[in-house]
């Protein structure tokens, strides 16, 4: 018997599918693609006062700068708080809302940007 069964290879196609697309709703223009961290999540930025400094940049990468977003908002779900170690899920959908207020301080976002992200 195989690995990959027929219902997870249907899955793992769909997947790629669906990023594909996206990748392609994205584009590759630099209004969509440039030079990100790589690896911006919540140990890897520190904030002076109320602005956030991106440090430890040993992940530079040319993509899409939705991965960047992608990647925080991943950490964000899924880290656990310091000390008490548990993950405040009831915080995800004010910690999205409060990211993206945040971003579109700095830079705009695509149209369609929500669900692109979640696909990334």
């Amino acid at each position: 018997m195989g690995i990959l069964t027929p219902p997870l290879t249907s899955v793992i196609s769909g997947a790629v599918a669906r990023a594909g697309q996206t990748m392609l709703d994205i584009g590759v223009g630099p209004e969509a693609c440039g030079l990100i961290h790589g690896d911006l999540h919540q140990m890897n930025y520190m904030f002076d006062g109320f602005d956030a400094r991106a440090i430890d940049f040993e992940a530079p990468s040319r993509v899409c700068f939705l991965y960047d977003v992608a990647v925080t908002l991943a950490y964000l779900r899924d880290m656990p708080m310091p000390m008490t170690h548990e993950v405040p899920t009831h915080l995800h959908d004010e910690l999205e809302d409060a990211y993206y207020e945040g971003y579109l301080e700095a830079r705009a976002l695509p149209a369609g940007y929500a669900s692109r992200v979640q696909t990334l």
